[in-house]
Order: C-alpha cells, then structure tokens, then sequence
C-alpha cells in the first residue's frame, strides 16, 4: 500500500478520531484519494461475492446510490485492537460491501475514505455458517467543514507524461457513523438481497 494511502487511513482509526474532534472550528486537512486500492486478500465487494453456502458474510450497505470507499476494521471486543480488514480508495460499486468472517460474535468499526466521518462507533455482529448478517450503515450530517483536496493527476507531453498537482479549498459535509446489525439470513448472492437494488429496502 502506499504512503498516500496509509496517511488517508490514519484519518479513520480511533486516533484519528479522537484528534479530529480536538481541532478547532471541525477544520479538516483531507488529501485527495487516488486510483489505488489496498484489500486484504479473501475480502470480497459487490462485483465478485463468493458463491459457498458453507461460509458466514457480512452484508454492509447503505441506503444510497453514492460512490464510496470503504474502511473496515475488526477486533473481538468492542475495546478492541481493531485490525483493518478492508480499505480502498477507488470507489465500491454498488450499495453492498460482503465481507466473508469467521461463525460467531465479533466487532466492526466502519468508516469511508470519501466522506468526512467525524464519529464512529463499534458495532456488535453475529454470524452464522451459510448466512449473512446485513449491516445498515448510516450517515447523519454533523455539520459543514473546510476540506483541502490535494489533487494528483497527469498529461501526455510530446516529450511524454508530466505530473500535476493541484490544491482546491472549499466547504464540504462532514458525517456521524452508525452501523445497525440485522438478524443473519440464509445465504443468497448479493443481487439477491432487498437493499441490493434501487431504492433499497
């Protein structure tokens, strides 16, 4: 992963949290993402679930169309460590990110690369063998913020390809977190499942 991409990641683990409620006025220093993404191997999104029955999954969605990227972190306990088990900077096509986890109880703390998240809290998820536990997830506005975007991009010269940079300053939202944990259902693949569509449940 790059060092781009671990600096994003900073902004959303527990530390970051807590040092980003201490800045004055919810100013906000956010870089860019880039076209990279970093996921830890077996984790699975919506373009390519995995078909076993025999395995238990966590269905994160939201009620929304947007482009987003996710950041999910995992621990046995709500006190954690929490380990990272999913990251990416390149959106998550689709409402529903399934993740493939062990039969049992265990914690998530659930945040995007994307949107400002201010707050997040741990939730609580059971699952079981040849089921999936869905995971509502939502936003709530926590008030405007001024965010800086370091934009990285590039153009073909005829002496070949310059890099460019620029900066922007301007408003945007920043959000509060919540996941809610719904009752585990029999295994169907994610096109299958009511908040896969359009509108959502």
């Amino acid at each position: 992963m790059s060092a781009l991409a671990e600096n994003i990641a900073l902004l959303h683990d527990a530390d970051g949290m807590r040092t980003l409620r201490q800045w004055t006025g919810w100013w906000v220093s956010l870089i860019s993402v880039v076209a990279v993404s970093c996921t830890t191997p077996g984790n699975t999104g919506a373009g390519g679930a995995p078909s076993s029955r025999q395995g238990s999954f966590v269905d994160f969605y939201v009620d929304s169309d947007d482009e987003l990227c996710w950041f999910v972190a995992q621990a046995p306990q709500a006190a954690g460590p929490f380990k990272k088990v999913f990251y990416q900077t390149t959106p998550q096509p689709g409402r529903v990110l399934r993740l493939p986890v062990r039969p049992g109880q265990t914690f998530f703390r659930v945040s995007l690369v994307n949107r400002v998240v201010v707050e997040t809290t741990p939730v609580e998820v059971t699952t079981l063998a040849g089921q999936v536990t869905p995971v509502a997830i939502t936003l709530t506005s926590a008030g405007a913020v001024q965010v800086q975007r370091d934009e990285l991009g590039a153009h073909a010269t005829v002496r070949g390809t310059i890099r460019t940079r620029r900066l922007e300053y301007g408003p945007d939202q920043s959000y509060r977190l919540a996941g809610h944990p719904e009752s585990p259902v029999p295994f169907q693949t994610i096109d299958q499942m009511p908040y896969a569509g359009p509108g959502g449940k």
